[in-house]
């Protein structure tokens, strides 16, 4: 499954919430992926850190990869 990210409607996208829903889907929880993701030596803030990332908007675009990519989900970026 893929999650197509349509760059004209970012702004109103809110990627913790899109995430949360995966979560769920994937019946895990963020610390849980997060600490599979340290345990293959992937450098990732610890969970209470990632939420206030996603709060106030500093997450990196290589953190929201590595979450998705742990899911089993990618991102695609597609030229309009």
């Amino acid at each position: 499954m893929s999650i197509t990210l349509n760059l004209a409607k970012i702004k109103c996208m809110n990627i913790h919430e899109e995430i949360k829903i995966l979560l769920v889907k994937e019946c895990k929880s963020m610390a849980r992926v997060l600490r599979e993701l340290r345990e293959k030596g992937i450098k990732m803030p610890l969970s209470n850190n990632i939420s206030s990332k996603f709060r106030n908007g500093t997450i990196r675009f290589s953190e929201v990869f590595n979450i998705l990519d742990h899911l089993g989900y990618k991102i695609t970026i597609t030229k309009k």
